[in-house]
């Protein structure tokens, strides 16, 4: 805020001293505060407050912390702690698509060296190279469970349904689920052959009423 005082200001103008003038100021200035009080004369002076409004401040510091942010890569949330705004605004999406960023890098930067370390420490334990074996990267983050059992139920319920239905067989489907390593039953034998219990029959229909 600045501080406007208009005060006779004729004498400095025409190239006299401003003693007066400076000790009216020094004055004002040692007043200055939620208690002071600043008499002036009504006829030849007069006071003016010109205030900046701060509304948008904040908004133009979150657009700077926003912009670092963006500059490291790193969302919001995570490097400064600032929950977007918004309905129902949450950062997980912006947490999702940072990990599957650093994800790509992964497997961009590190596979191919870590490749090569895996078979050279193979040749030196082994003395051979076993090209089934394999490695995957840790996730950063775990699949909601709640999210993931009602995946799983719809794919089950939809299973269920193309095999009703005569679409697909019931050892097509265990076949699926055994290659899907996110089902739960990746480590099943695809190829042994399931036969389906029988359904106990109703008491009327088996002769056995009463």
């Amino acid at each position: 805020s600045c501080t406007v005082f208009a005060t006779d200001m004729q004498e400095l103008l025409y190239g006299g001293r401003y003693g007066n003038i400076r000790k009216r100021i020094q004055r004002f200035a040692l007043d200055r505060d939620n208690d002071g009080v600043m008499a002036i004369d009504k006829e030849a002076e007069n006071i003016l407050e010109i205030s900046k409004p701060l509304s948008g401040v904040t908004d133009i510091v979150k657009q700077q912390m926003e912009i670092v942010a963006a500059m490291f890569g790193e969302p919001s949330v995570k490097l400064w702690g600032i929950t977007p705004g918004g309905l129902n605004a949450t950062g997980d999406a912006d947490m999702k698509n940072h990990y599957d960023h650093i994800h790509a890098l992964q497997e961009r930067l590190f596979r191919e060296p870590l490749e090569y370390v895996v078979k050279l420490l193979q040749l030196n334990s082994k003395g051979a190279v076993d090209d089934a074996l394999s490695f995957e990267f840790v996730p950063l983050s775990d699949e909601d469970s709640d999210l993931k059992a009602r995946c799983n139920k719809t794919i089950a319920d939809t299973y269920a349904t193309l095999i009703d239905r005569g679409v697909i067989s019931s050892n097509e489907a265990r076949l699926a689920l055994a290659n899907d390593p996110e089902s739960g039953f990746a480590n099943i034998d695809a190829d042994e052959e399931v036969e389906l219990p029988e359904m106990a029959l109703p008491l009327e229909e088996n002769g056995n009423e009463g």
